[in-house]
């Protein structure tokens, strides 16, 4: 893969197999399938009409070209001064190296609006650009039906239920179920961490389609997910990277300025906005002060940490924390303690997290609950 800049000269982006033009001797260095192209009309076949990118050293070689059997999708010339006509085709002029590193029949994408031109583009970087510049896939849909309604509690507080996803069934089964969100943890099926990037890309792409519409929340960091992967899935959905709360503010500030520049790299023009994320109990970073986070999600929670008063008071700390830098609080209830959500609740948490298969029963027990009466409880007994 070959990365190339130039001066824009006519927005836009193409896809398309390079025809490299070095004059005069043009018919001897036609792209393999454009001559298949004009072998079939010279026959009187029918056929769709190739896709080309012209590369030259000159605008004069490539203004006004017509090619029979080809349709120009893109122009990329060495020469820096573009002509004195209007050009209807995405163009980048002022390519430095050009011709000695596009070679022909190369898939070739160009970004004239970014001045971005990448020769023979590997899979993540071309599921990355499909993903942001495809405008028919809505990053947010609306789902009307009762059980995707936000859940409410007695006393009118919203909590939103997350599913936690981990293998491939999870993603339809917590759709359906009306999760508010799909948490998925790298290093599961669902976000192998032990795959090429291109193979991880392609994998979060396809649950970023899946998940209908429902914003994404991935826990993992840089070196378990790829910035191609998020890149890709951010596309074409609402994505949040959680990264660990004892990362820092050293830690949120690196990540950010590593995602900008592989971004600005790739011509990624999206945002992956970070959340936090810890195990119940562990300790976490109290000085985030200068990290804009959307959210702090925990996991690993057991039935006993959470009725102990160690973990009751751990998880009381955290949610003044989150008060105070102004993020909610999401807890993973883990099997067998449904009966814990208002007590969670009333200590903070402001959503939860819960395996695909107990969201209905969750979104149905947080109906019951009034988490005043719950913090009174816990006052009166404190």
């Amino acid at each position: 893969m070959v990365r190339l800049r130039g001066t824009s000269c006519a927005p836009g982006v193409a896809l398309a197999t390079a025809c490299v033009l070095r004059p005069p001797d043009l018919r001897a260095v036609l792209p393999r399938g454009l001559a298949e192209a004009l072998e079939r009309a010279r026959r009187g076949v029918a056929g769709e009409p190739i896709e080309v990118l012209l590369v030259a050293p000159r605008w004069s070689d490539v203004t006004g070209l017509r090619i029979a059997g080809a349709r120009v999708a893109a122009m990329a010339v060495e020469e820096p001064l573009p002509p004195a006509v209007a050009l209807d085709v995405p163009a980048l002029g002022g390519v430095e190296r050009l011709l000695d590193s596009v070679r022909q029949d190369d898939l070739v994408l160009l970004d004239a609006g970014r001045g971005i031109l990448i020769g023979d583009p590997d899979g993540a970087t071309l599921a990355a650009y499909q993903a942001a510049l495809s405008g028919s896939e809505p990053r947010r849909r609306f789902h009307l039906e009762r059980q995707h309604l936000v859940a409410r509690t007695l006393d009118g507080r919203e909590v939103r239920v997350q599913a936690l996803g981990r293998e491939m069934g999870d993603l339809a089964e917590a759709v359906e179920a009306g999760a508010d969100s799909l948490v998925l943890v790298a290093g599961h099926e669902l976000l192998s961490a032990d795959v090429e990037d291109d193979a991880q890309a392609q994998t979060l792409l396809w649950v970023a389609r899946e998940a209908a519409g429902k914003p994404l929340v991935v826990l993992g960091d840089l070196s378990s997910v790829a910035t191609s992967a998020l890149f890709a899935a951010a596309g074409v959905a609402e994505l949040t990277l959680a990264l660990p709360l004892a990362a820092g503010d050293e830690g949120f500030a690196d990540a950010m300025a590593y995602l900008r520049e592989a971004a600005a790299e790739v011509g990624f023009a999206g945002d992956v906005p970070l959340a936090g994320w810890c195990a119940f109990g562990d300790p976490y970073a109290r000085a985030l002060e200068a990290t804009p986070l959307m959210r702090i999600v925990v996991v690993e929670a057991d039935r006993d940490g959470m009725r102990s008063r160690s973990g009751s008071h751990w998880l009381d700390a955290l949610a003044w924390e989150a008060r105070r830098l102004g993020v909610p609080v999401e807890i993973e209830i883990p099997e067998g303690a449904t009966d814990l959500i208002g007590h969670v609740l009333a200590l903070g948490a402001s959503g939860l997290v819960v395996t695909p298969d107990r969201v209905a029963s969750v979104k149905a027990a947080i109906g019951q609950i009034d988490v005043e009466e719950r913090r009174f409880v816990l006052e009166d007994g404190a």
